[in-house]
């Protein structure tokens, strides 16, 4: 490439970047630029900054997963990256406005806190942290930024799905019961949550229960990653 082509292309990548975080944008035109940027982009920071951007996207229009796996890829790019946003955190702040009748009222709005500077961005910077902390396998901070995303957004079921995991990892069955119950309540299309609940219902000894479940998750998707080896243990344990 010749120094203009390259300049070109530097270029190009900066608008992809900017079309990516501009919040004027709709989503979809957003979320093909920030593909085209990590596409393009070989910097692991930049890459993993337009990788947090469309996770974002994603939890907006209802791709929790795809979500997740981008999260999950942004401290493979860039492992440093939790140094950049370990301080952050989400806080509840009062804001107060009046009417035109001169009456004051009050309102709450959830934030992006780090130490003194407020922005709103990061605005899933807990269920961040949570992928990065599962990523490590160190599943009790995990359920920590889980926990605290869940408080903020009680009808995410990816939050509860992944702590419902975390959960059975750390050998806390009844609690992974409660998750993978209430993932399914929001979202009982999920095979995943079908297959969670099935392996923390055998670890419990509910055999039968588990049966139910795995039966369902293996309906759902018969190419679930792991739900084959956990319908053999059952049918181990219901043979004996």
């Amino acid at each position: 490439r010749s120094r203009r082509q390259r300049q070109m292309c530097i270029r190009d990548r900066t608008s992809e970047y900017s079309d990516c975080e501009d919040t004027t944008f709709k989503l979809r035109a957003r979320l093909a630029a920030c593909y085209a940027y990590i596409k393009a982009e070989k910097n692991p920071l930049p890459r993993a900054h337009a990788l947090q951007i469309r996770a974002d996207i994603y939890l907006s229009i209802g791709n929790p997963h795809l979500a997740w796996a981008d999260m999950l890829s942004i401290f493979e790019d860039a492992p440093d990256y939790i140094e950049r946003i370990k301080n952050y955190r989400i806080v509840r702040t009062n804001k107060s406005y009046r009417s035109n009748a001169n009456r004051k009222y009050w309102y709450s709005k959830y934030v992006v806190r780090k130490n003194n500077l407020f922005s709103n961005k990061l605005k899933n910077i807990h269920l961040l942290k949570g992928a990065y902390w599962f990523k490590k396998q160190k599943y009790y901070n995990a359920i920590s930024e889980l926990t605290e995303t869940i408080l903020l957004n009680p009808t995410n079921f990816m939050a509860f799905s992944v702590r419902g995991t975390c959960f059975l990892n750390v050998e806390r069955y009844k609690s992974a019961v409660k998750d993978f119950e209430e993932v399914i309540k929001l979202n009982p299309q999920n095979a995943i949550a079908y297959n969670g609940l099935a392996l923390s219902l055998y670890k419990l000894g509910k055999y039968v229960e588990a049966q139910k479940n795995i039966e369902i998750a293996l309906r759902q998707d018969p190419n679930l990653h792991g739900a084959a080896e956990t319908s053999e243990l059952i049918a181990r344990e219901l043979r004996h």
